[in-house]
């Protein structure tokens, strides 16, 4: 894969996707590989900037109030595509953003950014070599980004692994069905305007498109839509 061939928008959009949906993460600071990261401790703003929520004794929380200089090496947990090989390297500065407590398990967590000063996309080219392209940080920032597929399918995964009890009343209210009826629940093909449902019952496999009343622009607007029309429960 040449570069040049490779648009801009396309570009800033896997590597969002892949911040957004990440397999591992190493992070280096101040010149020293601190640790690898499992991909569900990170996540990205809606403008792109990687944000890990971290215990109050987290090294990380110490490195970000000192402003310290990390480069982030990301690993792709996008499935398909052109980039599902592909790593993003982001170098910047990391620095608290807050403390907050999560939604799922009430725990308390400090918030580190990592402010982006260069993002790299590096995709194999086939040969046994890599394409690195620069991704420009105005692309890489734009909110229209936000929706990303990774984003949409770490949000199914998530969805799927940790919302089964919500997941099933709503598949109860939609098909009036009783809870015990239902074996289990699955979500695909998340997107702005829609996601396709299915479950299962003694009678088979069931499968629906819900088609939302209006397309998600933002992540908010997307989680508002998901809880109106499935489950007020979900996160």
């Amino acid at each position: 894969m040449k570069s040049a061939k490779v648009r801009t928008e396309d570009v800033a959009a896997e590597a969002r996707s892949i911040l957004s949906c990440p397999a591992q993460i190493g992070v280096t600071i101040d010149g020293v590989l601190a640790r690898f990261i499992d991909g569900a401790h990170i996540a990205a703003r809606e403008d792109g900037r990687p944000t890990f929520a971290c215990h109050p004794d987290d090294p990380l929380v110490d490195a970000a109030r000192c402003g310290s200089a990390a480069v982030l090496t990301v690993r792709s947990g996008v499935t398909g595509g052109w980039s599902e090989e592909a790593t993003v390297i982001v170098t910047g500065r990391l620095l608290p953003s807050g403390r907050f407590e999560c939604d799922c398990c009430d725990a308390v967590r400090e918030q580190v950014d990592v402010d982006p000063a260069t993002v790299v996309l590096c995709v194999p080219d086939g040969d046994g070599h890599q394409t690195r392209i620069q991704v420009p940080l105005d692309a890489f920032h734009d909110p229209a980004h936000g929706l990303n597929r990774g984003y949409l399918q770490q949000s199914t995964t998530h969805l799927n692994m940790c919302h089964q009890r919500e997941l099933r009343l709503a598949v109860g209210a939609l098909a009036q069905l009783h809870l015990a009826d239902i074996a289990g629940v699955t979500l695909s093909d998340l997107h702005p305007d829609g996601v396709v449902i299915g479950w299962v019952t003694l009678d088979g496999a069931h499968r629906r498109e819900l088609r939302f009343s209006r397309a998600a622009r933002t992540v908010t607007e997307l989680g508002e839509l998901l809880r109106f029309h499935l489950h007020h429960g979900l996160c």
